[in-house]
């Protein structure tokens, strides 16, 4: 997962993108300095220093430089690097007041680096599809039932860390939907899943509605056959609700037991979505 991205000159570190919680500025900024003087333009390269993964250009006396865990690819970061130099030589022309290049350029940053992941929360009313959307958000869950009328959005930054004013995980944007469940509704679904990557599908776990979210899955396969699909069996506090491994059986597919009334479930469901997130990033697929 990206790390931080900095642009420098001579001058020093001129805007800094951090992207996860690590406090890297101080070293990469004093690798970039070396850098700088080292090297030549336009070249594109990537070393490894202490297990961060450093790769750089440099142009018109400016170093672009991206750290990332070791982990990965090459060709993928010099890739986000060259576009960068690329944007980076567009605005120059445009700007020739520098604070105006920077600023342009950071606000350019985010098109090249950040890349989104659609996420839709998909189940019928009152299986807790909102509860599970605000304790991935880190609120509080709420006590009641109350139907969801339209469909909800967030923006997640940092989902991992439980920050939500901006729109990233890592270096990753992440849009979840959730979907109304009520029968009205419904006819809509097929509409707002539409480029979707991934699918969360909740069920509350009692038998009458994992049979009733088999339908609905079979309808998923049938309009999206490749999107990545998530099961949550919730409300496993309950005791009428079926072990995950039985709602596993129906379904077809893995069903992760949920309480998500309970703020301990939510690290659980993040290193979920974290893992399915990366899995389709390492696959390259991209759903219509």
């Amino acid at each position: 997962m990206l790390l931080i991205l900095l642009l420098m000159n001579e001058n020093g570190v001129k805007i800094a993108k951090n992207y996860t919680e690590h406090q890297l500025l101080f070293p990469l900024a004093k690798i970039g300095e070396a850098l700088l003087e080292l090297e030549t333009d336009n070249e594109t390269k990537s070393t490894t220093i202490a297990n961060i993964k450093i790769t750089y250009t440099k142009v018109n006396g400016h170093l672009i430089l991206l750290g990332a865990s070791r982990e990965e690819s090459d060709f993928h970061l010099q890739k986000r690097v060259n576009e960068l130099k690329e944007k980076f030589l567009e605005l120059k022309k445009k700007y020739t007041n520098p604070k105006e290049l920077y600023a342009a350029f950071r606000n350019a940053i985010d098109q090249v680096i950040i890349t989104p992941v659609k996420i839709s929360l998909v189940g019928y009313g009152g299986v807790g599809k909102t509860t599970i959307l605000k304790l991935i958000r880190g609120e509080t869950p709420p006590k009641e039932y109350k139907p969801t009328l339209t469909p909800e959005v967030a923006t997640l930054e940092s989902a991992m860390e439980g920050t939500v004013e901006t729109a990233s995980v890592g270096n990753v944007r992440v849009v979840v939907w959730d979907f109304a469940g009520q029968e009205q509704f419904r006819a809509l679904w097929n509409l707002w899943m539409r480029g979707s990557d991934i699918v969360i599908l909740v069920t509350d776990s009692t038998y009458e509605n994992v049979m009733k979210t088999k339908f609905l899955l079979d309808l998923i396969r049938e309009w999206a056959p490749h999107i990545k699909v998530i099961a949550f069996a919730n409300k496993q506090d309950l005791p009428e609700a079926m072990k995950p491994e039985e709602v596993s059986e129906i379904l077809g597919i893995k069903a992760h037991g949920t309480i998500a009334i309970d703020p301990s479930y939510r690290f659980i469901i993040l290193d979920i979505l974290k893992k399915t997130i990366e899995s389709v990033l390492r696959e390259g697929i991209k759903f219509a």
